[in-house]
């Protein structure tokens, strides 16, 4: 994806629902000068991620967010669906929520957990497409 400083983001898409417009995926560093060929994603892990969750797929439906393909070695067990931390801002309370692997709009379980815990999850949440092109653009320097 373009940022707003310059350069390009990179990320997969782990996770859609057949109907839905709520994509799961990771997003990876380093900035780019350009769109990088499809072999260099076949290259990442699940553990170079610098960021991932639940997100707007805007820029992809108008065409923003070049496609560079799909990975013909593509294994859904090797990129999992993780748990999410969330904190009720009302009651202060903090929860482990779990999405379904199939369908990353369903929420499947939610349930205690310590601050901590919580703390070490991704944030749950929606990113819009332009707050996730922002967050990137903040993490990937120049």
């Amino acid at each position: 994806m373009p940022l707003p400083q310059g350069g390009f983001a990179v990320g997969l898409i782990a996770r859609r629902a057949r109907r839905g417009k709520i994509p799961f995926g990771y997003f990876f560093s380093p900035r780019r000068a350009s769109v990088p060929p499809l072999e260099t994603m076949n290259r990442v892990i699940p553990s170079d991620a610098i960021c991932l969750g639940r997100f707007g797929d805007l820029g992809l439906f108008e065409g923003a967010w070049p496609i560079i393909g799909q990975s013909e070695a593509w294994d859904p067990a090797r990129w999992p669906m993780p748990s999410f931390g969330r904190e009720d801002d009302i009651s202060g309370r903090f929860s482990k929520i779990t999405y379904s692997s199939d369908d990353p709009t369903q929420e499947i379980d939610e349930s205690p957990c310590s601050p901590q815990t919580a703390k070490k999850l991704p944030e749950d949440g929606l990113m819009g497409a332009g707050y996730v092109e922002e967050v990137l653009d903040d993490l990937l320097p120049l």
